[in-house]
């Protein structure tokens, strides 16, 4: 899933993003799944992480969470 579609996932479904707004395109997005990656890891949830990894990419098939 790229950053736009999952973008109009979190707006469709009404989650805002830390601020309130609704998210406009990749990087909120990205922004998101980074985070998303980085506590799983932290946490030793490295499995679940790299399900993360492969399941957000940018539009240009790169890893989003980098």
């Amino acid at each position: 899933m790229s950053g736009p579609e999952l973008a109009n996932h979190l707006n469709r479904n009404n989650i805002k993003t830390d601020s309130g707004n609704t998210y406009a395109g990749t990087q909120g997005t990205y922004s998101l799944v980074k985070a998303t990656y980085n506590e799983l890891m932290k946490n030793g949830y490295s499995i679940n992480a790299d399900k993360v990894a492969l399941a957000f990419v940018k539009e240009d098939g790169a890893y989003a969470y980098l």
